[in-house]
């Protein structure tokens, strides 16, 4: 009974909930971001060069980035959800598109997501202001 007391009453050893890492995702992920690099099944490919992800405030975003079923080289406008690691795209006539965030800082955005069973990594920089 008395170990079962000091483990409780020690100090640090409190039930706090770490700081989730992605709860800054949403104020972070606004603005401009342009595709530096894109990779298909890990290997690198120029095909998305000029690639672009707009994220607006409301949860709006417009990318050109050609998914099933959308015109190629047509902005599509939609609404995200944004849930822990990951972004859900909810584009109208598309579907549902998930990204997963991997990395996200003020100047770095990289998303990896499924494509027709084909699996893309985009390594996206914020354009300037």
């Amino acid at each position: 009974m008395i170990a079962f007391l000091a483990v409780g009453l020690t100090p640090g050893c409190r039930n706090e909930v770490p700081e989730d890492p992605t709860a800054q995702f949403g104020t972070l992920i606004h603005g401009d971001w342009t595709l530096s690099r894109a990779f298909r099944n890990e290997s690198e490919t120029k095909v998305l060069d000029g690639t672009y992800f707009r994220f607006r405030e409301e949860q709006q975003m417009e990318t050109n980035l050609p998914l099933p079923g959308q015109s190629p080289g047509i902005a599509l406008t939609a609404s995200y959800t944004l849930q822990r690691d990951s972004l859900i795209m909810h584009a109208p006539g598309t579907g549902d598109q998930l990204f997963r965030i991997q990395q996200l800082d003020s100047q770095e955005l990289i998303l990896s997501t499924s494509i027709l069973q084909q699996a893309f990594r985009f390594d996206l920089r914020r354009e300037a202001q």
